[in-house]
């Protein structure tokens, strides 16, 4: 029997610009036993009365800080994809576009947590900003939260899976198994977003995450219309 999935993600006004994208690209997916829910977090009710006749949305309560909006999004997925008796949760980003296979490519895996590649700029310490992939290995010689690295150019270009310690949120398939056992939580106070808790969680839990590096999204942050720094500045992140 074909696994059944829910695709999923925290929406919101925000990310409006690049709404009519994503919401073409999920309904597009060659997958022949899927289901979509979107949780809008938005301040009003705009938004989601202009997606719900367009794909399955449900509204929440606005939180002021960001992770706290979209950790109650993901739990509510996670929450409706256990009801339901999905086999897996594909939790995507707003402004993350994964190809129209991702999910059998992925589900044909047969991993437990296994995520697909995306880009953005990044940060860098002693550096400059530069545009690197939305995953992390463990270093070579110490595990642990802080004991990460960035994967080199030959990790993200050699066509394979790659075991990994951590990814972005926006584009990762979750087997029930995992959901079971982990709910989607953040720290107020680290910076850090409940993607990289939920590595830690499955890391913690005897879960291997994997990534495919074959499978990757267009990442449509260029033209974000505000600036998660700024968000930051403000301490609503």
């Amino acid at each position: 029997m074909t696994p059944k999935v829910l695709v999923g993600a925290a929406v919101s006004s925000m990310h409006a610009y690049c709404t009519k994208e994503f919401l073409k690209a999920i309904k597009s997916f060659e997958y022949p036993n899927y289901d979509i829910l979107l949780v809008d977090n938005s301040r009003t009710d705009k938004f989601y009365k202009a997606i719900k006749d367009i794909v399955p949305t449900v509204r929440i309560d606005y939180e002021a800080r960001a992770r706290e909006r979209v950790t109650k999004a993901h739990n509510i997925l996670r929450d409706q994809a256990l009801k339901g008796k999905y086999d897996y949760l594909f939790l995507l980003d707003q402004d993350v576009i994964p190809p129209t296979r991702a999910i059998e490519i992925l589900v044909n895996r047969g991993k437990k947590a296994i995520a697909g590649l995306y880009f953005g700029h990044h940060i860098l310490q002693n550096g400059p900003n530069a545009v690197m992939p939305f995953a992390w290995k463990f270093t070579e010689k110490e595990k642990g939260w802080n004991k990460t690295r960035y994967l080199t150019d030959t990790e993200v270009f050699h066509p394979g899976l790659i075991k990994i310690a951590f990814s972005g949120g926006g584009c990762i398939l979750l087997h029930k198994d995992v959901l079971k056992k982990i709910k989607f939580r953040y720290d107020p106070s680290i910076d850090a977003w409940d993607d990289r808790w939920l590595g830690y969680d499955l890391y913690e839990n005897g879960f291997e995450l994997y990534l495919d590096n074959t499978i990757k999204c267009q990442h449509l942050y260029l033209k974000r219309p505000f600036s998660w720094e700024e968000i930051k500045k403000l301490g609503l992140n």
